[in-house]
């Protein structure tokens, strides 16, 4: 089996990536966070204690949403993310996700047990919120929420438990955020050309309907 990676903050190489690779990649990007005051008072309310901020996952790009986020709120989270993430990249950014506070799991069966563990540790402890996206996968829509994954819910309520037996009467915090997106520029005109190769490649007249349409007559040509 594929090695557990675990986390190890660096507080230094965590600002420097806020400082210096945060801005270059928004640039490149092209994305603009916008963070409304009453989540950076949440945030900054329970920062210290045991905590889970539970996000949507929306779009490849919310993990920068979300450094942002911590940039902004200058709160320092932990972060679980499919080891797979880990994989294909070089040693630099290994190196830059561990030292940032992102330890892997591994999806399906069996349970990955020591991401288990460190899952609920790290809530028990409360030195910093962890931060999961319980919906799993990315879902490409902002609009609704899919089904929550059991086994992230299972972890918190483990970690309640911990708590409780340790310390007594204290209660975690579980803070839903949610990540939406707004285009600055239609892209309507671009998908209708678009199309328009895709039925001259597929020797479909051109109709003037709309993009629905036209892609649902394209699509139903590989039905």
């Amino acid at each position: 089996m594929t090695a557990f990676i675990e986390p190890e903050f660096n507080k230094i190489a965590l600002e420097l990536v806020k400082a210096l690779a945060l801005p270059f990649i928004l640039k490149a990007s092209r994305l603009k966070i916008s963070v409304d005051n009453t989540t950076i008072n949440r945030l900054q309310s329970i920062d210290g204690q045991p905590a889970v901020l539970m996000i949507n996952h929306t779009d490849r790009f919310d993990p920068v949403a979300i450094a942002a986020l911590s940039k902004r709120s200058d709160c320092d989270f932990h972060y679980i993310a499919s080891r797979s993430i880990f994989e294909g990249g070089t040693a630099l950014k290994k190196w830059l996700l561990k030292k940032c506070g992102v330890y892997s799991v591994i999806r399906g069966h069996p349970p990955d047990e020591q991401s288990k563990e460190k899952t609920i540790s790290l809530i028990a402890e409360g030195e910093r919120s962890l931060l999961m996206f319980p919906e799993g996968d990315v879902t490409g829509r902002d609009d609704y929420v899919y089904p929550l994954k059991d086994d992230g819910l299972r972890n918190i309520l483990t970690a309640q438990k911990r708590i409780v037996d340790k310390k007594g009467k204290q209660s975690l915090k579980v803070l839903p955020i949610s990540i939406f997106y707004e285009v600055s520029d239609s892209s309507t005109g671009l998908m209708h050309q678009s199309v328009d190769r895709l039925e001259a490649a597929l020797g479909l007249t051109s109709i003037n309907g709309n993009l629905e349409e036209r892609v649902s007559r394209v699509m139903n040509q590989f039905i």
